[in-house]
């Protein structure tokens, strides 16, 4: 039960991490279904869609990354602006 609920590295990591991965670099823009992936594969958890909004909500406002809205969540694209 406290492992479903303690993570050992903070939600904004990993998914900082996944959209490095799935933007190879910042080379193209990855859409959020392919990081909701990515983080499955790499974390072994799939976060609901209001933790991941906020998560990219603050990279967003931190300067990392750029999100451009289109017709639902899963199809929004999620762009690399400081590279690692």
């Amino acid at each position: 039960m406290v492992g479903d609920v303690w993570r050992p590295i903070p939600l904004i990591n990993y998914v900082y991490e996944v959209i490095v991965r799935a933007t190879k670099y910042g080379e193209r823009p990855a859409k959020v279904i392919d990081i909701i992936v990515g983080l499955e594969k790499r974390a072994g958890f799939r976060p609901s869609y209001s933790e991941l909004a906020n998560v990219l909500l603050r990279l967003e406002t931190l300067g990392y990354i750029r999100v451009t809205s289109s017709r639902t969540f899963e199809e929004y694209l999620v762009e690399l602006v400081r590279k690692p």
